[in-house]
C-alpha cells in the first residue's frame, strides 16, 4: 500500500520546523499549524481569537507520477515523483504582519527541503500567490510546489 504524500509531508514538515525562524511584530514564535489541505470547515476559523494560530501552511493534494522499473520482473512502480502544492497563509493581525509572516515561513520551509532531504529528494518547484477574502478577513496566501520523489511502501 502506498502512503499518502501529503501526511508524510504534514510529518515530515513538523519534524524540522524551528519557531525560532519565523517570528512575529514582536520577536516571538508565530504559531504555525500544518494541515491537510480543505478541512470540512472554513480556514477562517483557525485565525479567530482567541487562537494561537498566526500561520497555516496547507498540504494539497499531489499530482502523482508513477516511476516505472527497468526490470521485466519488477511488477508496478518502484516510486512516485508527486508535485505537492503547499500554500502558506496569514492574515494581517496585532503584533503580525502578513508579508513578513509568509517570507519567513516560505524560508523555513525551503531551509527544511535543503537540509533534510530524509532518503527521498525534495526541492521547490514554483512559486506563486493566491490571496483570497473569506467572510470579513482578507488571507495572503503563497503558493509553493514541491517535488517529491518517493519509493512505494
Amino acid at each position: 500500500m502506498v502512503s499518502d504524500a501529503r501526511y508524510n509531508t504534514k510529518i515530515y514538515f513538523e519534524k524540522y520546523y524551528n519557531p525560532q525562524n519565523a517570528l512575529d511584530d514582536n520577536n516571538h514564535a508565530l504559531g504555525v499549524q500544518f494541515m491537510i489541505e480543505d478541512p470540512d470547515y472554513s480556514m477562517e476559523l483557525e485565525f479567530k481569537a482567541p487562537s494561537v494560530i498566526d500561520v497555516i501552511v496547507s498540504i494539497g493534494e499531489p499530482n502523482s507520477e508513477p516511476l516505472e522499473g527497468h526490470d521485466a520482473w519488477t511488477a508496478g512502480p518502484y516510486g512516485y515523483l508527486e508535485h505537492i502544492p503547499l500554500k502558506i497563509w496569514v492574515t494581517d493581525k496585532d503584533g503580525v504582519t502578513a508579508s513578513k509572516a509568509k517570507w519567513q515561513v516560505e524560508n523555513e520551509l525551503r531551509r527544511i527541503i535543503r537540509t533534510y532531504p530524509e532518503g527521498s529528494q525534495r526541492q521547490m518547484q514554483r512559486r506563486s500567490g493566491e490571496d483570497k477574502i473569506l467572510g470579513s478577513t482578507y488571507l495572503a496566501c503563497t503558493e509553493l510546489v514541491m517535488v517529491y520523489e518517493r519509493l512505494a511502501t
